[in-house]
């Protein structure tokens, strides 16, 4: 199965965030926030797109045991996923 990438981030504060997501698999909590956000005074190592390793927003339609099957994963600058749709 391959992961939902990190389409845009606009959570600038985010340690993760290097002009894109450059985690290598992000959390989306119950809430429908990054819950891999970290606001750190160190900008996190790498390069690349972040994915959505896991979510646990059951009550999204791109939700799949888990597993996020949305094309692309838009996350706003307060670390919310804007590409969560209620089933």
């Amino acid at each position: 199965m391959s992961l939902a990438t990190v389409s845009t981030c606009s959570a600038t504060t985010c340690a993760f965030n290097q002009n894109g997501c450059t985690a290598p698999a992000i959390t989306m909590n119950e809430g429908a926030t990054c819950a891999t956000f970290a606001t750190l005074d160190v900008r996190a190592k790498g390069e690349g797109e972040g994915a959505v390793g896991v979510c646990h927003r059951l009550e999204c339609v791109h939700n799949d045991a888990l597993s996020c099957t949305a094309s692309g994963v838009d996350v706003t600058a307060a670390a919310a996923c804007d590409t969560f749709e209620a089933r």
